[in-house]
């Protein structure tokens, strides 16, 4: 593709293959250089994660949560979620959907976490949607196809804010955490089978990937002191057709 005077392009890629989500792509840009004796200069290579494509905005339902309150909500399809299926989910204030029962516990430790239902944390910590922000869910433009979860500009009890994030669920199993700017600095991210899941603590901040399955979990837990980096970030947790499930940043 060519970019503008400015600098700025765009290039779409896209498949009908599902196999293809979870597969990486690399990516370079070459400039035109006039002072280079050869003419041109080449960028870093980059590299990214091929993620299922999510409709547009569909029909966004806002949700009136009080501190530490939940929302039960239906998907629209039947999700398969380590190794159970599931067809609705509790949007909790706190930042996470979990299956099977609400999570009111604004107590984070990596042992309720484990040891509760199963759980997809976009950001497990004290949020409080009455100190500010809104949380909204949007079946998208194809119902029955996906499902995303937005926490907007809520802040935390504790920690302050804005913090914006967002939990995307597709038909075929597939988790997507789009974060924007968190202001805050524990909490726990990634997602768990709960009912006594192994521990599997790991950095999620760096390129890569891991393995995850039905009690083994992939998740990092901010709570120890360290500060939350997955601000203005994207991480996909894809359920692959051999029934394996993999995180990639």
């Amino acid at each position: 593709t060519f970019a503008d005077g400015s600098g700025n392009g765009s290039l779409s890629i896209v498949s009908n293959e599902p196999t293809v989500v979870g597969g990486l792509f690399y990516v370079q840009a070459l400039n035109v250089d006039p002072f280079n004796p050869l003419g041109i200069t080449a960028s870093n290579q980059t590299k990214g994660t091929i993620h299922p494509a999510l409709p547009g905005t569909g029909t966004v339902t806002p949700l009136t949560l009080t501190d530490d309150g939940s929302a039960l909500i239906p998907l629209g399809f039947s999700f398969p979620f380590m190794g159970q299926t599931f067809t609705e989910a509790h949007v909790n204030a706190n930042g996470t959907l979990t299956f099977g029962q609400a999570n009111a516990s604004f107590f984070v430790t990596e042992s309720f976490f484990l040891g509760g239902p199963p759980t997809i944390a976009g950001l497990w910590t004290d949020l409080n949607p009455q100190l500010g922000g809104t949380v909204e869910w949007d079946t998208t433009s194809t119902p029955g196809a996906a499902l995303t979860v937005r926490w907007i500009n809520v802040n935390d009890n504790l920690q302050g804010g804005p913090n914006t994030f967002s939990i995307s669920l597709d038909f075929n199993g597939h988790i997507i955490m789009d974060y924007g700017s968190c202001a805050v600095s524990e909490g726990i991210s990634g997602v768990t089978s709960g009912q006594q899941a192994t521990p599997n603590n790991l950095d999620l901040s760096p390129l890569g990937w891991a393995g995850y399955s039905p009690g083994l979990s992939v998740y990092e837990d901010f709570t120890g002191g360290g500060s939350f980096d997955l601000s203005n970030s994207f991480n996909l947790f894809a359920n692959t057709i051999t029934g394996e499930f993999i995180y990639f940043r």
